[in-house]
């Protein structure tokens, strides 16, 4: 493993970070990787902006109208 230095964290952040942690039994190195590797998991707004450009459009099958009248009569 690597390791990570985060300089002028605001107090408050610090705190409210050290909180959660506890909040979870774990440490604020631990704590901080997991929201991490959270954070690694979930795509960028720029690639989620590339992967719906990726596909095919949709073309609606009927008009609104339709899709409203439609959903009202399925209650």
């Amino acid at each position: 493993m690597t390791m990570i230095q985060l300089r002028n964290v605001p107090e408050e952040t610090h705190r409210a970070l050290k909180v959660r942690a506890a909040q979870e039994g774990l440490s604020l190195s631990d704590y901080a990787r997991k929201e991490l590797e959270k954070l690694v998991e979930r795509p960028t707004a720029q690639e989620l902006l590339e992967r719906l450009a990726a596909l095919p459009p949709v073309e609606p099958s009927e008009s609104p109208a339709e899709a409203v009248r439609a959903e009202r009569e399925a209650r």
